[in-house]
């Protein structure tokens, strides 16, 4: 709802106040890469099975990239939609030059949302995916491996510098890009991902009513 009012609500005239309660996007991508870290650990790390990388990367590749390619071909593009532009390629690579050529290759390899966020993103809000793709491929299996060397009192540092960095993604007290790359939508999937991650193994220190879920004892996580 959010995305159907930022892309479309204007020019079709909609009433900004059937929106308003949907206007949060920006948190709700955070919420989305912390839940990503919070359930890729109790799924994988929460029990002494060693994970099957081939199996893991085979799920996380079926989970994202049909959906991500379905959606871009069918993308609206000032020169028509995606699925249009690529079959006239060679004509616009020939008339835009390379820049052009660069956007529909990062949008095809799935990496234009770690170059510009949504700003070179044919589907704008597939950036997140883009991110959230890299996440699956070197986050975790970094988190992953150094999980059980990290004793209760790291966790809490890493999780707060992490929370504190995520803030900072949003326009405080860093600058929002180095040099020309604005590196806060890879941050933002970074940081979030670290925080859910890490909330998966504090939940379960935490004292909690049983029988609790794990998704009520992270709340009483955080809450103190």
């Amino acid at each position: 709802m959010f995305h159907l009012y930022e892309l479309e609500g204007l020019k079709w005239g909609l009433n900004i106040k059937f929106f308003l309660p949907f206007l949060w996007g920006g948190p709700a991508v955070d919420l989305f890469f912390i839940l990503s870290g919070f359930i890729l650990n109790y799924v994988y790390l929460s029990n002494d099975k060693p994970i099957n990388w081939r199996k893991y990367l085979i799920a996380r590749v079926a989970r994202i990239a049909p959906l991500y390619y379905i959606t871009l071909l069918i993308a609206p593009h000032p020169l028509g939609v995606f699925f249009k532009v690529l079959l006239c390629f060679p004509k616009y690579a020939v008339w835009f030059g390379f820049k052009f050529i660069a956007i529909i290759l990062l949008n095809l390899l799935m990496l234009a949302g770690l170059i510009y966020g949504f700003h070179y993103a044919i589907n704008p809000p597939s950036w997140s995916i883009s991110v959230e793709m890299v996440l699956y491929a070197t986050m975790f299996p970094l988190l992953a491996r150094f999980a059980n060397k990290l004793n209760q009192g790291m966790i809490w540092i890493i999780f707060m510098i992490s929370l504190l960095m995520l803030y900072s993604c949003h326009g405080h007290f860093i600058p929002q890009l180095i040099y020309d790359w604005p590196w806060t939508f890879l941050g933002r999937g970074v940081f979030g991902f670290t925080i859910g991650f890490l909330s998966a193994p504090l939940s379960v220190t935490t004292s909690c009513p049983r029988p609790c879920p794990p998704v009520l004892r992270g709340l009483f996580c955080f809450m103190g």
